[in-house]
């Protein structure tokens, strides 16, 4: 708080379309897209990116893959059908009771931790496991998953490495403090 972020330069924005576009292609003309279409900045930009790439011939139209929450607040089902009409995108819905599986979130996701070479980072991994299943049975080769793009719009937690390199521990813990309200 009151101090300017300065990691992005103004030059830095003339350029980020064109690298946005590149690092989109640079996985859609791999092969077959699968996309993790949430109603969010991050996955609608991916997914407005990577359909423009392809009716430019630039990779394939990528298959739209949701999740149906069951919680009001939380559901952006009606958002995620609206993306992927407007976009001409087929589209997989599955509601999140069943992309958890019959033993549920915490105990899916522990079970596939099992599996990874490393601890699951991400609570919520089962039921992308699910979708990214799905998407393979459909043909998807590469899944694009907008993850970072919250970072977009917000301090990514990684300034904190930046603060301690530099020795600005005040900064570091007025930032510490900030992440835990």
């Amino acid at each position: 708080p009151g101090t300017p972020d300065d990691r992005m330069k103004e030059a830095d924005f003339d350029t980020f379309d064109h690298l946005f576009e590149q690092a989109v292609q640079r996985f859609t003309t791999l092969g077959k897209s699968g996309l993790f279409l949430s109603g969010g900045l991050d996955s609608v930009s991916i997914a407005a990116v990577a359909t423009d790439l392809a009716r430019q011939g630039k990779g394939k139209l990528p298959l739209a893959l949701s999740i149906a929450f069951p919680d009001p607040e939380s559901n952006e089902e009606s958002r995620q059908r609206s993306v992927a009409a407007q976009l001409e995108l087929d589209q997989v819905i599955l509601p999140f009771e069943e992309a958890a599986g019959p033993a549920g979130l915490i105990d899916s996701t522990l079970r596939l931790s099992t599996e990874l070479d490393t601890p699951a980072q991400n609570p919520w991994l089962a039921i992308y496991h699910t979708l990214a299943v799905l998407g393979r049975q459909r043909g998807c080769e590469i899944i694009l998953t907008g993850a970072g793009g919250d970072d977009w719009m917000t301090v990514n937690t990684a300034y904190m490495s930046d603060l301690m390199r530099e020795f600005k521990l005040v900064q570091a813990a007025q930032f510490a403090r900030s992440l835990m309200k």
